[in-house]
């Protein structure tokens, strides 16, 4: 059997954490690593395989937007409990995520990327986000993609 170890993938990583965080009994990292397991877990079985690093990143990603989306109800409805939970959870989740590329960087890439596809205004705005997305694939929150190219094209 091969040494896990010498190829250990997000989804192992997150496994450790978890198995550490309920022997200890952090209740508040293993009840935020429960959900995210099974996400993971789903997702294999609907793709009949293993995923790679880069579609649990992208997993990861989506549940962490997913929180975000409903943290904004919470906040609207005053629902402290949910809302501790929720940045808790999301908090737990980007441990895993790596660092997003800096404001910088992707100004730069945008800027060169809307030049090289030749959108000059917001009607291209589907075809500058398409090419600029194909390079900061899983670096780069979409809303933060969108709100650049939005403003450069404006």
């Amino acid at each position: 059997m091969e040494d896990r170890t010498a190829h250990a993938t997000i989804q192992d990583d997150i496994d450790d954490v978890y198995k550490q965080a309920f022997k200890a009994k952090d209740e508040k990292v293993y009840i935020a690593l429960r959900p995210v397991l099974s996400a993971i877990k789903n997702e294999a079985i609907n793709q009949r395989r293993e995923l790679s690093n880069d579609e649990i990143i992208a997993l990861l990603r989506s549940e962490v937007k997913k929180r975000k989306e409903v943290l904004v109800d919470f906040k609207k409805g005053g629902r402290e409990d949910l809302i501790a939970q929720t940045e808790n959870e999301i908090e737990q989740i980007s441990k895993f995520l790596p660092a997003e590329m800096n404001d910088e960087d992707l100004e730069k890439i945008v800027k060169e990327t809307v030049e090289e596809s030749g959108a000059s205004g917001p009607a291209d705005m589907g075809k500058a986000m398409g090419a600029v997305m194909a390079k900061v694939k899983g670096q780069v929150d979409g809303g933060r993609v969108k709100a650049m190219v939005e403003k450069l094209l404006s």
